[in-house]
This record gives structure tokens, C-alpha cells and sequence, in this order.
């Protein structure tokens, strides 16, 4: 296998790991997969911690904020999203606004992977997502 592929297959056991955790509400799981210095920037950074930059760093800093999400959030056990995208290096889905059982929030995840860890990962919500966490809070 060569350097590549391994990366790519890494990238793999990234998105199902990093689904299956939020999907059983697995905070330890979670964490485990960002490199201790990793640095996550989202909207939802601001409503939650209530931050003026929208960015969490470190593993300790991402626990709170991921314990945050799954005692505070919507349920994320079936989040609709059909594919990803990686080159082993980065790698991109979306969570559509309309899916086959209705609609969810829409978004897009962008992770930059290092050494089989998400070493960057940037949260892109979108227009109805954006609306919703603002005023309304975020609780699904």
C-alpha cells in the first residue's frame, strides 16, 4: 500500500469514527481522533462558548465544547449525508438542508488530517443553519 492510499484509507476510519461517536454520543471517541493541538473553527463556537473568534484549540478545549453539543444539541444519531470527499489529506461532506426524510441543518465539514488525526477542522453552516443558531440557540 503506498503512502497515499494508507492516508486515504485513514481519512476512511476518520468519517465513520468520527460519525459512529456522535451518532452514540461517544465523548471520548470524539476527542481521540483530533491531534492535541487540534484547532476547530464554527459559528457555533461563538453561540456556545460565547466567544468573539469562533475558535476552539486543544484536545481539553474541544471536550468541553463536543460535551457542550451532545448534552445541549440535537439529537446526531441520523444525520443525513451521502458521501465524502479526501485526497487522504483533507477532507470535505455536506450535510444537505433537504434530505430524504425532511429537512435538517445544512452544513459542510472540512477537515485538514495529520498522522490518521484531525489536526484542522472548519464548520460551514449554512443560510438556514446560520439563521437558526442565532436566534434561536442551538437545540436542533
Amino acid at each position: 500500500m503506498t503512502d497515499k492510499q494508507a492516508s486515504i484509507e485513514a481519512a476512511k476510519k476518520v468519517y465513520s469514527d468520527w460519525a459512529a461517536g456522535f451518532a452514540t454520543a461517544d465523548l471520548d471517541k470524539i476527542v481521540a481522533l483530533y491531534a492535541p493541538d487540534a484547532v476547530l473553527e464554527s459559528p457555533l463556537v461563538n453561540v456556545l462558548l460565547k466567544t468573539d473568534d469562533g475558535i476552539v484549540t486543544g484536545r481539553d478545549n474541544l471536550r468541553n465544547f463536543f460535551g457542550i453539543i451532545l448534552s445541549d444539541g440535537p439529537p446526531l444519531d441520523d444525520r443525513h449525508r451521502e458521501s465524502f470527499f479526501t485526497d487522504g489529506k483533507t477532507m470535505i461532506w455536506e450535510y444537505p438542508r433537504i434530505t430524504p426524510k425532511g429537512k435538517q441543518l445544512e452544513m459542510t465539514e472540512v477537515m485538514h488530517l495529520e498522522n490518521g488525526l484531525i489536526k484542522v477542522h472548519r464548520i460551514y453552516w449554512g443560510w438556514e443553519s446560520a439563521r437558526k443558531i442565532f436566534t434561536e440557540g442551538y437545540h436542533g
